[in-house]
């Protein structure tokens, strides 16, 4: 199983152009947006805040796509939304910050095309991972490398890996709307 690297993410990252570095971290931002929607229902309130990051999203989808988007006006929009990982102890708030978190670096890299955001955005599909196996632990530390954890968390964070290898090879199209 592949290993959690920054800096292999930030050197396979900067091989690939600007608009591939945005769709990956598109991809990690909406990976995690049905985090922050089960944050909303276990608050049993409505969807708001998913259907923004979801717009948001889309947002970047069209720009990565070629269209004149302006995604930076997005932030001020989803910054308000970044629950504090305590939550009033709701479980679901640290997966929930990190999905909203990640929609921010994904905005941002689609804005710049930089590297870093993408990376960022990667690192906090690993953190809603560590925040989902500490529950499972009961918030020990977890090594999302340990084989003994459960699948459904040690697969989040080989996702990150399966999907920056689809970009790379061309396998996940790079430009998925406008034009």
């Amino acid at each position: 199983m592949w290993a959690y690297s920054e800096d292999e993410l930030r050197v396979r990252l900067s091989a690939l152009p600007a608009p591939a570095r945005a769709r990956f971290a598109e991809a990690c931002a909406r990976h995690l947006v049905p985090h922050f929607s089960a944050l909303e229902a276990s608050r049993g309130g409505s969807h708001d805040g998913a259907t923004i990051l979801v717009r948001a999203l889309g947002a970047c989808r069209e720009a990565i796509g070629g269209r004149d988007v302006d995604v930076g006006c997005w932030v001020p929009a989803v910054e308000p939304l970044i629950p504090d990982e305590d939550g009033g102890r709701v479980w679901q708030s640290g997966p929930a910050q990190h999905a909203a978190i990640a929609v921010v670096y994904a905005v941002e890299a689609c804005r710049t095309g930089g590297v870093q955001a993408a990376v960022l955005a990667a690192r906090h599909v690993y953190e809603a991972a560590d925040c989902l196996g500490r529950r499972e632990a009961s918030d020990r530390h977890v090594d999302l490398d340990d084989e003994t954890l459960p699948d459904e968390y040690r697969s989040l964070v080989a996702w990150i890996d399966d999907t920056l290898r689809e970009i790379e090879t061309g396998e996940r199209p790079v430009a998925t709307a406008g034009r």
